[in-house]
């Protein structure tokens, strides 16, 4: 049984999975590990290449084709479900580690630390032009679940390293409806402890046409979360979902926005996140609207969305 199961979900990745089992394969460290491949049936070589990296290194990659597209909720449970290390380590096709020790730093904090659940790191972006620029987050040094669940997303797959429970699997099924599956997994892993940033940059996110989030605009990426977020707002407990909402209105804000929204209205994320802290009962008015009339919140095709939006607006600005 490896220390280290490492997940590669891959689809159509010809030009960058080579690059991403490397990136696997360089890793110097003490833990023994397998890497995991969820080839989920492209249409181009991305099959052929990861079998030839399988065959070449027997005893650390194991390969797990389909004869079908899982699609990629249900291709990331299924390798996950096949994991059985210890730790988990995410790299998805298209990104790729560039730091040998990454590995052998996260599990070394895990190890001495057991308090935490998960550990992360920050990354570089690689666009299309092949212009590397930093991944700029102000990730705190230890965050918590309310913290996860209130704040706009911070970690890419790429960078997490995390303790495997079984009921994280269980946890993931509920959301496999979800196009946000990664958020998800985070807050399962934050039922059981703390999280841990790294301000070493030991990874690359890579922004191309075929990338799951990096291809959608604004508008479609925000209904897309706010799909997941109607997902997981019910498996919450109370208090949790209090500090979901707060993440929840900034993307609803966003959402807003970008389908014009006069730009004034921007400065209803930091009224709302401020006050909420101290404000329960305006918490508890605007989760209430956005909940009962959530066809006409979070859906773009819908006109009215403005009307409830300037609705809540005005409700804060009278009482404070």
């Amino acid at each position: 049984m490896p220390d280290i199961s490492i997940l590669m979900i891959t689809y159509n990745h010809e030009s960058f999975i080579a690059q991403a089992i490397e990136g696997v394969l360089l890793q110097q460290t003490t833990y023994s590990f397998e890497l995991i491949i969820g080839e989920d049936c492209g249409t181009d070589n991305t099959r052929k290449i990861c079998d030839q990296y399988a065959q070449k290194y027997p005893d650390t990659i194991k390969l797990l084709p389909s004869d079908g597209n899982y699609g990629m909720a249900k291709n990331f449970i299924r390798i996950l479900e096949a994991s059985t290390g210890k730790y988990i380590a995410m790299c998805e096709g298209d990104d790729y580690w560039i730091d040998k020790n990454k590995l052998q730093t996260q599990v070394d904090f895990l190890e001495k630390n057991p308090t935490y659940s998960l550990c992360f790191h920050d990354i570089y972006h690689l666009n299309g032009k092949h212009k590397t620029v930093s991944g700029k987050w102000n990730a705190p040094d230890t965050s918590d679940i309310n913290y996860v669940l209130s704040h706009r997303g911070y970690m890419t797959t790429l960078s997490v390293v995390f303790r495997n429970h079984i009921s994280v699997a269980e946890f993931l099924k509920k959301s496999v409806a979800s196009p946000y599956l990664d958020f998800f997994l985070y807050v399962a892993v934050a039922q059981y402890g703390l999280f841990k940033f790294f301000p070493a940059r030991m990874g690359v996110y890579r922004v191309h046409q075929g990338g799951v989030w990096s291809s959608l605009s604004m508008i479609k990426a925000t209904e897309n979360a706010v799909k997941g977020y109607r997902i997981l707002y019910p498996l919450l407990s109370p208090e949790q979902q209090h500090y979901f909402t707060i993440k929840c209105l900034a993307n609803v804000e966003d959402f807003y926005l970008q389908a014009g929204i006069p730009e004034e209205a921007s400065s209803i994320e930091q009224l709302v996140v401020k006050e909420m802290g101290v404000a329960p009962y305006v918490l508890d008015y605007i989760k209430q609207q956005v909940r009962e009339q959530s066809e006409i919140a979070f859906l773009v095709k819908k006109v009215p969305i403005k009307k409830l939006f300037y609705a809540i607006w005005y409700k804060i600005k009278k009482r404070f």
